[in-house]
């Protein structure tokens, strides 16, 4: 931790700010805004003059670190832990399959790959790699970097998520899971920052780029529209439309335990508060949430939801950091009926919740102490364990 420190602060030392505007570049700010950011110019990251301040402030700094008699050492222990082979392999469930993304030092972009469940939990599990991002940026030419993938119900088709060199902007692909192919002809969004949800099979959910005036002050899409499968994505249908002010709008979907496929979206009015709209009707219907408040899951019809601040409903408070429950067709009602599922104490805390076929899952921290709960449903009474 303290060669962490020490070279922490030697590049610290040696990055230096942007220079300060030559009196020329002053002079040529319009008088009616005097107090115009002057390192505005940096906000263009691929412009020639952002990329020439890199690329001088790194001749700086880089050799201040890379000849500093630690920095070797560092480096080949950070590459250890990055690429060892007996690390735990974590990932997503889908399908009776785990999917797991994963780099070492052959696959150095990494593949996509997935084990049967049985496999997993044998702890000698037999991957069968799905997509070698590798492979794909030789046969492409690119600079790929895989950002996730977004898979529709039946876990046959996925939007497979890829960016140029790691950009916040990425490039969505319709990818097909039994040819282990992209799906030709299929949806394609082209590079933004897009956010993409499933409504089904042959609909996708899209907020992006739509050309002027549809992104916000932050650069995030604020128009989502509903894009059929064999059109043009020009042609897909506005849904709905937030403000320029806001953060972003996305659009997600969940999953009951009996099939049942929801698709709401997220319009995120500043960064620590959003609204949450349920989509399929004729109209997005909001739902009587607090701004600032997640949902989880969707579970035998209940919104499970954790509060980020205190809810005051129907007469009751509910306290900041409360797992609740809200049957889906109240969600939208003035008074919804709310059920606590669990609320932390003074020195507890909740930092993940999974649902599973029959019980939610909670982990979490007791006075520091890591703890795992399961709750499960009776009637309309819960129960921990």
């Amino acid at each position: 931790q303290a060669a962490f420190a020490a070279l922490t602060l030697a590049c610290m030392e040696a990055c230096a700010s942007p220079p300060t505007p030559t009196p020329a570049q002053q002079a040529a700010a319009p008088a009616t805004t005097p107090a115009a950011d002057p390192y505005l110019w940096l906000e263009d990251v691929e412009g020639a003059r952002a990329l020439a301040w890199v690329n001088q402030e790194n001749a700086r700094s880089l050799p201040v670190l890379q000849n500093d008699p630690r920095y070797a050492h560092l480096l080949q222990a950070s590459l250890q832990v990055a690429q060892n082979n007996d690390r735990l392999p974590l990932g997503g469930i889908q399908n009776g399959f785990l999917y797991n993304f994963w780099q070492d030092a052959e696959h150095v972009r990494g593949i996509w790959r997935r084990a049967t469940l049985a496999s997993y939990a044998s702890g000698h599990p037999r991957w069968e790699t799905i997509l070698d991002v590798d492979a794909v940026s030789r046969a492409e030419n690119a600079n790929w970097v895989f950002e996730g993938a977004n898979c529709e119900p039946s876990g046959v088709r996925c939007m497979i998520s890829l960016s140029d060199g790691g950009l916040d902007a990425s490039t969505e692909r319709e990818f097909d899971l039994r040819s282990k192919t992209f799906v030709a002809g299929g949806f394609v969004v082209p590079e933004a920052k897009s956010n993409l949800a499933w409504l089904d099979r042959e609909t996708l959910l899209v907020a992006t780029d739509y050309g002027a005036g549809t992104l916000t002050q932050s650069g995030y899409p604020f128009i989502l529209k509903a894009w059929r499968r064999g059109t043009p994505l020009s042609a897909a249908t506005e849904i709905q439309r937030g403000q320029a002010s806001d953060v972003s709008i996305a659009p997600f979907a969940l999953d009951d335990v009996d099939g049942t496929h929801v698709a709401f979206a997220r319009r995120g009015e500043t960064f620590f508060e959003t609204s949450v709209y349920r989509l399929g009707g004729a109209q997005p219907e909001r739902l009587n949430l607090p701004r600032k408040s997640t949902i989880q899951a969707l579970f035998h019809g209940r919104l499970i939801v954790t509060l980020e601040e205190s809810w005051t409903i129907g007469g009751q408070t509910y306290p900041n950091g409360a797992l609740i429950a809200v049957p889906l067709p109240e969600a939208a009602s003035e008074t919804p009926h709310v059920t606590v599922i669990y609320a932390p104490g003074a020195r507890q805390s909740i930092e993940g919740v999974a649902a599973t076929h029959d019980a939610i899952l909670v982990a979490g921290f007791d006075n520091v102490r890591g703890r795992l709960q399961r709750f499960t449903l009776n009637g309309d009474a819960w129960a921990g364990q």
